[in-house]
């Protein structure tokens, strides 16, 4: 569902129709948003990039520490 009438965009631009075109462009029909579809996925994405982010930051960290490679490999594991 599209929030503004293209057709009257289109022949606003080509008259160039200011006011018409800011007509054309103005939000009348209601957008539905949290629709059950997508409702878990900002926290999935968050989560992952949390999860992504984290496990760097200590790989780095210890690597940083001049440790061997096994033990940053190893502290780079998941842990659940």
């Amino acid at each position: 569902m599209l929030s503004r009438n293209l057709q009257q965009a289109k022949d606003a631009y080509k008259h160039k129709d200011r006011a018409g075109s800011v007509e054309a462009h103005q939000t009348n029909a209601p957008e539905q948003h949290q629709s059950e579809q997508g409702q878990y996925l900002k926290s999935l994405v968050y989560g992952g990039l949390d999860g992504i982010i984290t496990t760097i930051a200590v790989v780095a960290g210890v690597a940083g520490a001049s440790l061997s490679t096994g033990i940053v490999l190893i502290l780079g594991l998941p842990t659940s």
